[in-house]
């Protein structure tokens, strides 16, 4: 992420009174009152609070935080329930999108090798497990992005496909 953007928090309503908040930390003040030490958590221009030892945390962290927002008088306090690190939206997309491109790749690949197969002279029973070889063959293939495993594919009689 470049310097100087930051990830926008999102907010999503559920049950009642509790929310869940995605975004980057951007600072973390230990504090103390009558309960004892309790941190102040900004976390994209919003603070929170929380009793929870914060040292596994630091300003920079993406994180996900589960918070209830609670009144008292006439001032607004948002708790911290759960607070877990995550990974920058950027990569969080990069990483669906590859795994996204991997699952059409293996429907593809398996579309393909069944349509060769099923005009195959082969066996019926072979077809299946022909398919699924063939399937795999073709989905490293297509993972790779390259011809690296130019082999000719043959059927049982040594036909070429």
């Amino acid at each position: 992420m470049p310097a100087g953007e930051t990830l926008v928090g999102r907010r999503e309503r559920e049950r009642g009174d509790k929310m869940r908040m995605l975004g980057q930390i951007e600072k973390i003040l230990e504090k103390e009152n009558g309960k004892g030490r309790f941190y102040a958590v900004c976390v994209d221009g919003e603070w929170f609070t929380t009793f929870e030892d914060m040292a596994k945390f630091k300003e920079g962290d993406y994180v996900v935080i589960d918070y209830r927002e609670r009144k008292k008088k006439n001032n607004s306090f948002r708790n911290i329930v759960k607070i877990e690190k995550t990974e920058p939206r950027e990569k969080r997309i990069e990483r669906m999108s590859k795994q996204k491109r991997m699952n059409i790749n293996r429907a593809v690949a398996l579309k393909v090798a069944a349509l060769i197969v099923s005009s195959s002279r082969m066996k019926i029973e072979n077809k299946v497990k022909k398919t699924m070889e063939f399937a795999k063959e073709f989905e490293e293939f297509l993972n790779q992005g390259n011809g690296a495993n130019d082999t000719a594919i043959t059927d049982e009689l040594g036909d070429e496909i």
